[in-house]
């Protein structure tokens, strides 16, 4: 059907142009569709132009909440990352519909390791105060240290909630289950049904510093 489609195509285009007069004889009208079908072939298979040097991609374009995800070992000893991969991703306008959000989590770490253990994450939405901790929990590994008592010794309290630690002044924390994952290649993706969320202290705070934490602020004060 395509291809009848397509000729049928062509043989308008030839035989609606100011051709000469021997093109509308069957000799030249063959001649003629061979030679619109190459030039089409050739322009459908020609490579789309690169994107210019030098330009931002889309995806940097934006800018993303910033999250921590905590987790819990085999000997339930906290950890927690940072995580700007993350969205909601279902609309859940009733009590009964299911909420859930997508987290990518790097492969390789103490967090997706114990994600993909376990099932279960605490989700921490974070708020200004807490860009001083990026270093910490998103440029160290909870392989080479306790991020925990590091928090405690920083003056942050760290509390617990299912079993996994949380940040008290964050703006929320919510529990969540896994429901699968997709390769991401550095990342995997993971999509996680809400089961219970909490405010944190700072969920109603006015005060500028318990303004959301986004990748725009980190990026105005150096960090990203």
């Amino acid at each position: 059907m395509a291809t009848r489609l397509l000729m049928s195509g062509l043989l308008g285009l030839v035989l609606s142009s100011p051709l000469r007069p021997s093109v509308r004889s069957s000799r030249g009208l063959r001649s003629a569709l061979r030679l619109v079908s190459r030039q089409r072939v050739a322009a459908a298979l020609s490579p789309s132009p690169a994107p210019a040097e030098g330009l931002t991609p889309p995806w940097g374009l934006v800018d993303s909440p910033v999250y921590s995800v905590a987790t819990r070992d085999l000997e339930h000893k906290g950890n927690m990352n940072i995580a700007t991969y993350v969205s909601a991703a279902s609309l859940a306008k009733d009590a009964d519909s299911k909420k859930c959000y997508s987290v990518a989590l790097f492969k390789n770490t103490r967090t997706h390791d114990n994600a993909k253990r376990d099932g279960e994450i605490a989700l921490q939405l974070l708020s200004r105060r807490h860009s001083r901790l990026i270093k910490l929990l998103g440029k160290t590994s909870g392989n080479d240290g306790d991020k925990m008592s590091t928090l405690t010794n920083l003056g942050e309290e760290v509390s617990w909630r299912w079993d996994m630690p949380y940040l008290s002044s964050c703006k929320a924390v919510c529990r969540l289950k896994s429901l699968g994952w997709l390769d991401a290649g550095d990342h995997e993706l993971g999509l996680f049904e809400v089961i219970e969320w909490l405010p944190g202290d700072s969920h109603s705070d006015t005060d500028p510093d318990a303004k959301v934490l986004d990748t725009s602020y980190l990026k105005e004060i150096g960090v990203f």
